[in-house]
């Protein structure tokens, strides 16, 4: 299993870069901007922690 601590860091760099130069061209909405206590909030969705987590939101 992949995970995030793993990652090489000019690689983790290089696919945020990517990930957001892509959500520009493709003009992906923006989520509202999140205000307040951000760990005590239950609206707030979470980040996946795995690989396995992260490509299962896209199947």
């Amino acid at each position: 299993m992949l995970r995030v601590h793993n990652l090489q860091g000019y690689l983790a760099c290089a696919a945020q870069l990517v990930a957001g130069l892509a959500g520009i061209e493709e003009e992906f909405p923006l989520s509202p901007a999140a205000t307040g206590d951000i760990y005590g909030a239950g609206d707030v969705p979470e980040v996946p922690s795995t690989l396995h987590e992260a490509t299962a939101i896209f199947r």
